[in-house]
């Protein structure tokens, strides 16, 4: 089967591919600039019994994670670590390996994700003698234990040439046995690669939440390998006619009420589909060829994988998690939420939609919902599981990408989520002559805002929606949204009155409901008092 490509931009756009292969070791590569996803192969094993070798686990002082690090495994040369909860098993290729400070923000990346997953146990699955580490197969060190949760082969690389961070992906899923549980789209092995160039160099970019940014490139990866983005489109096509188990891509545009009428938009959802149902080669979409290295291949919009057009969905189920969260954090009652449709083959359909950027190649985010362009479906910008990293600004794992993991089957500790609130900013005084402080997501953290004379985070807000700016400042200071950066009255002359509740004074709510008719554009929150305090808001 041709591999199926997922990337993930980094800030400065890193791309990282995500590759799926479906031949012997089934693997989804997710490349990353900082994360990334894609399909997960199915692989038939027949367990073989071996005794599971009794190995003490090494803990040197040097490392901080919470589980069980066992140094040179077996005497592989390969260290393994097991978080606590979820008890994913990391196997690390000690060539080139990783530096001690990248090797710590990949265990408290790995054990945040057994955290949230405590409880789950699946059908057994045996190690084999090899396994695949995202290029090859390669022995095993874990040859013959038991596996009821999930092993990650990490290895890497350095290359100071290349652009590509990483890539990500699971190589076995379960499926033998399960096909009538939500077991079917869990994987039992996975793998990541990783430029050590760059994630050396990440460690040192440290968040407004002291974490760093390579601490989200491999939660990103984490969360590919748990079947985030890679397997939003398994099913099971071992009867005809296909039968879908879960299909999680679908259509919701072309202006029609028909979510399979995807056309030529590309305008790709997810959503859960019905349990079983069946397609005919009128529910596919359009054909569309794809180049990859010169080679030209036919994939359906449908998926936007070489998976088959079998992969789009069939009946649109209006009880999934993710999409209620989603619903949750912008208040609307959408049945699907946008994936990302742009930044080329490596980032489509594997990831949460983007949203507004300003690299043109993510393109839009005013993503057609039935004919509904604002607000349409918007995007989530900064959320973990969207194709570009955020560099040094923290990414919100949201309830939104954990209930993704419900609808995969998954027992999730919700509460673990950061909170992700789009619609919501709390503004902090900066001093009278910057720009102001914002918390972003509902103070999930807090950074400078952007001015002309700045290299702060601008606020990004979309046309239909209504946002919440939370004023913590005081009477002498002011706060008006205006057209014009730095100009100041009482109120200032370019003051926007339409929509706007609670302007004018420097604590309380500030509510704008943004009407579908304003021009799209740069404004601006602006104190009267002080020309120099302000910070942008960018509409689309």
């Amino acid at each position: 089967m041709t591999p199926t490509i997922s990337t993930t931009q980094a800030a400065t756009p890193t791309v990282t591919p995500t590759v799926t292969n479906t031949n012997t070791p089934t693997i989804s590569l997710t490349p990353s600039s900082n994360p990334i996803s894609s399909p997960t192969p199915t692989i038939s094993i027949t367990p073989t019994k071996t005794p599971t070798p009794t190995v003490s686990p090494t803990i040197p002082s040097s490392y901080q994670g919470r589980g069980r690090y066992y140094v040179n495994y077996l005497s592989s040369n390969k260290d393994v670590y097991v978080t606590l909860g979820y008890e994913i098993s990391a196997i690390f290729d000690k060539t080139p390996g990783f530096s001690l400070a990248t090797t710590n923000t990949f265990l408290s990346a790995i054990d945040r994700w057994g955290s949230i997953l405590a409880g789950n146990t699946f059908a057994e699955r045996t190690q084999q003698p090899t396994i695949s580490n995202g290029d090859d197969l390669v022995s095993n060190p874990m040859d013959g234990n038991p596996n009821t949760t999930l092993v990650i082969y990490v290895s890497s690389y350095y290359d100071s040439g290349s652009s590509t961070l990483g890539s990500a992906g699971t190589t076995g899923t379960r499926r033998t046995g399960v096909s009538s549980t939500t077991q079917w789209d869990i994987p039992f092995t996975a793998a990541i690669i990783f430029n050590s160039y760059y994630t050396d160099l990440d460690v040192l970019e440290t968040t407004a939440n002291n974490r760093n940014a390579f601490y989200y490139t491999a939660l990103h990866e984490i969360g590919h390998c748990l079947g985030i983005g890679t397997n939003w489109f398994a099913l099971n096509s071992t009867t005809a006619p296909s039968i879908l188990y879960r299909a999680y891509r679908v259509g919701a545009g072309d202006n029609s009420t028909n979510p399979l009428g995807l056309g030529a938009t590309k305008n790709l959802f997810y959503s859960c589909s019905a349990l079983g149902g069946s397609r005919t080669s009128s529910d596919y979409g359009s054909s569309t060829t794809l180049t990859v290295d010169g080679i030209p291949y036919t994939y359906y919009i449908g998926d936007a994988t070489f998976q088959a057009a079998r992969d789009c969905c069939s009946t649109v189920r209006g009880d999934s998690i993710a999409v209620s969260a989603y619903n949750a954090a912008f208040n609307l009652s959408l049945t699907a939420i946008p994936i990302e449709n742009g930044r080329g083959f490596g980032s489509i359909a594997s990831h949460w939609d983007e949203g507004f950027n300003t690299d043109s190649s993510y393109g839009s985010d005013g993503r057609n919902y039935y004919g509904n362009v604002y607000p349409g479906a918007p995007g989530m910008n900064d959320e973990l599981m969207t194709p570009q990293s955020e560099g040094a600004y923290d990414q919100p794992l949201s309830r939104i990408t954990l209930g993704s993991l419900m609808d995969l089957g998954y027992q999730v500790n919700i509460n673990l989520a950061d909170i992700y609130n789009p619609l919501q900013f709390n503004i902090y005084s900066n001093g009278t002559g910057n720009a102001f402080n914002i918390g972003f997501y509902g103070n999930t953290y807090r950074v400078a805002g952007k001015k002309t004379s700045n290299s702060g985070k601008p606020i990004t807000c979309k046309k239909g929606l209504t946002y919440t700016f939370i004023l913590n400042l005081d009477a002498s200071h002011p706060i008006y949204i205006v057209t014009v950066e730095g100009q100041t009255g009482s109120p200032p002359a370019s003051r926007v009155t339409s929509g706007v509740t609670g302007d004018g004074v420097g604590t309380g709510n500030l509510v704008w409901n943004i009407s579908t008719g304003i021009a799209s554009g740069n404004y601006y929150l602006q104190c009267g008092n002080h020309s120099s305090m302000s910070s942008r808001i960018i509409l689309e």
